[in-house]
């Protein structure tokens, strides 16, 4: 997956925020705490896909993968159900 092409957004301490300039009528998102962490390991590599984003987070908060999987699937999915993402 990926950020995409149509998405702007910025950061600031633990906030993220984020719009879809192809929609006029969409609103910023803030994605704050773990949604901003996954934001930023998506935004740091060209194309990712959701196990090797759980790795990364797994290794980064020294929890297991299988703790964080199910949040991780649901803020994901809500990204790519909002298009901000690409699967």
């Amino acid at each position: 997956m990926r950020i995409a092409d149509s998405v702007a957004w910025t950061h600031n301490g633990g906030r993220v925020v984020v719009l879809d300039l192809a929609e006029p009528a969409s609103a910023p998102i803030a994605l704050e705490a773990s949604a901003a962490s996954i934001w930023h390991e998506i935004a740091g590599r060209d194309d990712i896909c959701i196990d090797a984003l759980l790795t990364s987070l797994a290794s980064a908060f020294e929890t297991t993968e299988s703790e964080i999987r199910q949040d991780v699937e649901t803020v994901v999915a809500r990204l790519v159900e909002s298009r901000l993402l690409v699967p």
